[in-house]
C-alpha cells in the first residue's frame, strides 16, 4: 500500500478508478480506489458541457496540424471534429478514430443525478425488468427472483441493489460465473463469500475493499456509493470476483479491469440508457469505456485492441490535455499507484478462465490460465472479435462522442 495516498477529492467531478493490493492488520485485500487527481482539472465540469445541441460545426475546425496544445490552445487544434454519421460504414468510422469527448458527451459524463436507494420491492422489480429485458425465459426469471428473496442470500448480501447487481447476470454467459464465484463457492476458498455489504471501508479513498483471510472472503463497498444503480455496481462485482488468493500483479489488475469494462460494454449494448444515469460510477465506467474503444492493437487500426491507439492518446477532447494514455492497458497500469504492485503475473482461477471466453472466443488457452503477459497478448489479438466495429461505433454514439472528420 502506498504510504501516502494520492490527492483525493471525494466530490470531484469525473473521478477515475484504480485498484491495487493492500496489506493490513485485517488481512490482504483488493481496494477499488477513486483517484480523482488523474482527471481533476482536466475533464470539464458538467456546466461546461451543458450547451444544448449536437453541433461542433465549423468552430471546431482550427489550424494547427498536431495534437499538442499550444499556449492557450487545445489538443484538438488542427483537427476537424464532427458527430458520428450513422450513414457511414462502421469500418470507415473506426479508421477515423480517436473518438473525441466534446459537448455532445455531456449526458454520459455528468454526475448530478439524484437516485433513490432501492428497497426490497423496488429491487425485485428492477431485477425482473432487467432479466425480462434480456429475454431470459420465465422459469429462470422466477428462480432468480426466488434467490433474490432467499434468506441465505440476503444474509450474505443484505442490500437489494447489490443483490440485483449480482443476480442480473443470471443466465448471461459468461457473466453468470460471477454468481457461482460469490454465492456457490466457485473460488479459491471453495466457500461462498461471507458478505458483500455497504459500509465503512476504513480507507478514505476506497470505493470497495475485498479481503480474504482464513478461507473467508468479504467485500465492503463504501456507503457513499449505496445509491449507485445496480447496473453500475455490476462491473465492480465482475472485477472483484476475479481477485483472490495470496498474490496480485499489475497484469492481474489490467486484465480484471479490461474484462469488467467489456462486461459494461455488453450491458450498454442491451440497455443503452445505462450510459446516461449521471452518477459517479457511471462517469467512471464511461471514461474507461472511452479508453477501450479508442484502443488498437496487433489487429490493426480498424479493430479494437488494448496496446496502442491513434494519435497515442485514448482520452482526447475538450480540456483533456492533462491526461494521456497510449492505450486501454496504459490507462489502467500507468498510474504511479501501481508502484508497489509487482509485475510478472499472478495465479489465475476458474472465474478468469470463464470470463476470458467472452474476449478470446475459441482461442486455445490453458485450462487454468494465469494473469500474465501471454493472456494480455491474446486479449489484444482477440478483443476486436468480441466487440466488432459495429458495436464499437454504437458504444461511441451512446457516449455522445465525436470523431475526426475529413
Amino acid at each position: 500500500m502506498r504510504s501516502r495516498p494520492p490527492t483525493i477529492v471525494p466530490e470531484a467531478d469525473y473521478p477515475v478508478t484504480r485498484r491495487y493490493r493492500v496489506r493490513s492488520g485485517e488481512g490482504r485485500g483488493f481496494v477499488f480506489l477513486l483517484v480523482a487527481s488523474i482527471l481533476l482539472g482536466a475533464l470539464p465540469i458538467p456546466g461546461a458541457l451543458a450547451t444544448p445541441g449536437r453541433g461542433t460545426g465549423a468552430g471546431a475546425i482550427v489550424h494547427r496540424t498536431d495534437t499538442q496544445p499550444g499556449p492557450g490552445g487545445s489538443e484538438l487544434d488542427g483537427l476537424s471534429i464532427a458527430p458520428i454519421d450513422a450513414s457511414v460504414s462502421p469500418d470507415v468510422v473506426m479508421h477515423h478514430r480517436p473518438f473525441i469527448l466534446d459537448q455532445n458527451a455531456y449526458p454520459a459524463f455528468r454526475q448530478d443525478a439524484v437516485i433513490e436507494r432501492l428497497d426490497t420491492t423496488a429491487g425485485r422489480e428492477r431485477l425482473q425488468a432487467l432479466l425480462i429485458g434480456r429475454n431470459v425465459d420465465p422459469a429462470t426469471v422466477t428462480a432468480a427472483l426466488a434467490r433474490y428473496d432467499d434468506p441465505a442470500v440476503i444474509e450474505i448480501i443484505p442490500s437489494p441493489s447489490l443483490r440485483v447487481a449480482l443476480l442480473m447476470m443470471t443466465d448471461w454467459e459468461p457473466y453468470a460465473v460471477v454468481i457461482s464465484t460469490i454465492l456457490d463457492g466457485q473460488n479459491q476458498t471453495n466457500r461462498p463469500y461471507a458478505s458483500i455489504v455497504f459500509g465503512d471501508t476504513r480507507l478514505d479513498a476506497a470505493v470497495a475493499v475485498l479481503t480474504q483471510r482464513d478461507g473467508t472472503i468479504r467485500l465492503v463497498i463504501d456507503d457513499r456509493y449505496a445509491f449507485e444503480p445496480p447496473e453500475q455496481l455490476m462491473p465492480v462485482l465482475v472485477h472483484e470476483s476475479l481477485h483472490g488468493g495470496d498474490d496480485n500483479s499489475v497484469e492481474e489488475e489490467a486484465i480484471a479491469t479490461i474484462l469488467n469494462i467489456v462486461a459494461y460494454a455488453d450491458l450498454l449494448l442491451q440497455f443503452p440508457d445505462v450510459a446516461t444515469y449521471g452518477t459517479k460510477l457511471t462517469a467512471y465506467n464511461n471514461v474507461f469505456l472511452m479508453a477501450l474503444i479508442n484502443s488498437t492493437g496487433v489487429a490493426g487500426p480498424g479493430q479494437l485492441g488494448i496496446s496502442d491507439s491513434p494519435r497515442d492518446d485514448v482520452w482526447l477532447g475538450t480540456l483533456l490535455e492533462e491526461i494521456d494514455a497510449r492505450s486501454m492497458r496504459d490507462a489502467v497500469t500507468g498510474d504511479s499507484i501501481y508502484g508497489g504492485v509487482p509485475t510478472g503475473g499472478s495465479a489465475g482461477q476458474a472465474t478468469l478462465a470463464e470470463l476470458l471466453k467472452r474476449v478470446t472466443g475459441p482461442a486455445r488457452l490453458a485450462p487454468m490460465p494465469d494473469f500474465d503477459e501471454a493472456i494480455l497478448e491474446v486479449i489484444d489479438r482477440r478483443i476486436g472479435d468480441a466487440l466488432p466495429p459495429s458495436d464499437v461505433v454504437r458504444l461511441a454514439t451512446l457516449l455522445g462522442l465525436d470523431v475526426i472528420a475529413g
